[in-house]
């Protein structure tokens, strides 16, 4: 997951390993290491999912978007928020498997709070209510 084999094949060859049936903590193991090529690989992909989510999430939300809190699931580096604070939104709290990935969420600075989670083997590290 070298920077200077940043081409499609290599991260076609990448998502591959990454969509294999191992164990959790060899998944994890994987996303950490990844982590700081993440951006990139999917930038060489042309990968807009997250652009897609924020408009989508922006579109249909009708309340006051400074004041929502935003439950970033699978939060990964931050991508889904970056391009939601372009469409207004202010608060995040995130969600991730990965170590790896949550430490480069933090960098950004727009997290209010970030949890180490893995969906479907924990429960959601959130407070419902006060």
């Amino acid at each position: 997951m070298s920077t200077d084999t940043n081409t499609f094949e290599h991260v076609r060859a990448v998502l591959t390993l990454a969509s294999k049936d191992t164990a959790t903590a060899d998944k994890m193991e994987f996303y950490n290491n990844w982590a700081e090529n993440y951006e990139q690989d999917l930038a060489v992909l042309d990968y807009s999912g997250h652009r897609r989510v924020a408009i989508c999430l922006s579109s249909c939300f009708t309340c006051d978007r400074e004041a929502a809190l935003v439950l970033d699931v699978a939060c990964g580096t931050g991508l889904v928020a970056k391009q939601l604070k372009e469409h207004g939104f202010k608060h995040f709290v995130g969600i991730d498997g990965s170590k790896g990935m949550l430490d480069l969420a933090k960098k950004t600075d727009l997290y209010q709070d970030l949890k180490q989670c893995m969906l479907g083997k924990e429960p959601l590290p959130v407070q419902w209510g006060n």
